[in-house]
């Protein structure tokens, strides 16, 4: 899993307003096809295998002042980081013709920095559960965006 770092990467995403939201977490995304197949995204490495990957899933944090202070910030951004690696597995088995390209931003509200680890886990498994289903309908003709 890849990384999202610029500001315009975070905001192409917030536009789309696509979102999975819980109690505590809100996930943001975007899907669409990569322009030509063979030809990785800037800013993406490609597998040495086959010079390019399936799926292309890349992740931004966004942690607010409002959930404390920063080291309640950064343990709620580990957290999280966590999940995002454990449920990867479900993005990444999907059937695709082309590849498929998931840009994601989980955005932690003010109660995740209370809420225990374990009630995260099954938030994140039912919002990556849902935004599976979104992928697996998205068609392989779309023309990229």
């Amino acid at each position: 899993m890849d990384r999202l770092k610029g500001h315009k990467d975070f905001v192409a995403v917030l536009k789309k307003h696509q979102k999975f939201s819980s109690r505590d977490i809100v996930l943001h995304y975007s899907i669409y096809r990569q322009p030509e197949p063979g030809s990785p995204r800037k800013g993406i490495k490609s597998s040495p295998v086959t010079g390019c990957r399936d799926i292309d899933i890349r992740l931004g944090l966004a942690v607010s002042k409002s959930v404390g202070n920063a080291v309640m910030r950064n343990t709620v951004k580990r957290r999280l980081r966590v999940l995002a690696k454990k449920y990867e597995g479900y993005l990444t088995d999907l059937p695709s013709a082309g590849t498929l390209c998931i840009d994601i931003v989980v955005r932690a509200k003010p109660s995740a920095a209370y809420a225990r680890f374990d009630a995260l886990d099954s938030q994140m498994e039912k919002i990556y559960a849902g935004l599976r289903e979104k992928s697996a309908e998205y068609p392989a003709d779309k023309p990229a965006a």
